[in-house]
């Protein structure tokens, strides 16, 4: 994995948490998996 993939991956991780702090666990999840799919399309998962 670049580097840039992992900051990717790094900037994925602290959007996913600051929407449990705001949002709730549930809603984050599915914000999480819309977020996957979306780097899923053209890399590997983080």
């Amino acid at each position: 994995m670049s580097s840039t993939e992992m900051q990717l991956c790094g900037v994925v991780k602290m959007l996913t948490n600051e929407n449990i702090k705001r949002q709730g666990a549930k809603t984050a999840v599915v914000k999480t998996e819309e977020v996957i799919k979306a780097f899923s399309t053209e890399r590997e998962v983080c």
